[in-house]
C-alpha cells in the first residue's frame, strides 16, 4: 500500500469500465494505462481508432475466470445446462471472441502484440479481510499515506 500511495502521483485518473478509458486514452492523449480489462479492453482502444499494445509485465498480471454453475438446488437443471452447452458451441464461442475480445475455452487466445515476451498470469484467490482492503483502496485513491499496514 506504501508503494501504492507513492505511485499515486504518476495516475492521472481511474476508471470503472473499458468503455471509460477509451475516452480517457483519447482525451488526455494517454502514453500508459494500467488495462485491467486485458483483451476485451485492447480491442475496444484499437476498434476507436487507437494505436496500443499490450504488454503483461515480467513481474505478472492478475487474472480471473468466468464460469457458469449449476446450484443444487436449482429447478431447472437441464435448462441450465442446455444453456451451458449453448455457450460452449463453437461457431458461438468464436463470435464472442471477435465481438468482444475476450478469450474463450475452446481455442487458443490469438497473439496479443507479436513477439513480445509476457509476464506470468497470477489467478486472483479470496481477499483476507475485504473491508481492511477496502479501506486501504479507498487511501491510495486518495493519495494518503495509510498510518498502519
Amino acid at each position: 500500500a506504501k508503494d501504492l500511495v507513492a505511485l499515486r502521483r504518476n495516475v492521472r485518473s481511474f476508471y470503472s469500465l473499458p468503455e471509460e478509458s477509451v475516452e480517457l486514452f483519447r482525451k488526455h492523449k494517454v502514453a500508459v494505462m494500467h488495462a485491467n480489462y486485458g483483451q476485451q479492453q485492447l480491442k475496444q482502444l484499437r476498434d476507436a481508432g487507437l494505436d496500443v499494445g499490450y504488454v503483461v509485465p515480467k513481474e505478472g498480471a492478475l487474472a480471473w475466470l468466468d464460469c457458469w454453475a449449476i446450484t443444487r438446488r436449482s429447478t431447472q437443471v437441464a435448462l441450465a445446462a442446455e444453456w451451458i452447452n449453448y455457450m460452449l458451441d463453437p461457431a458461438l464461442s468464436r463470435e464472442f471472441t471477435r465481438r468482444q475480445g475476450l478469450a474463450n475455452t475452446l481455442e487458443e487466445p490469438p497473439a496479443l502484440s507479436g513477439d513480445v515476451p509476457m509476464g506470468p498470469i497470477v489467478w486472483l484467490e479470496p481477499v483476507e479481510d475485504e473491508t481492511r482492503r477496502a479501506q486501504l483502496w479507498q487511501r491510495i485513491v486518495a493519495g494518503d499515506r495509510p498510518a498502519r499496514f
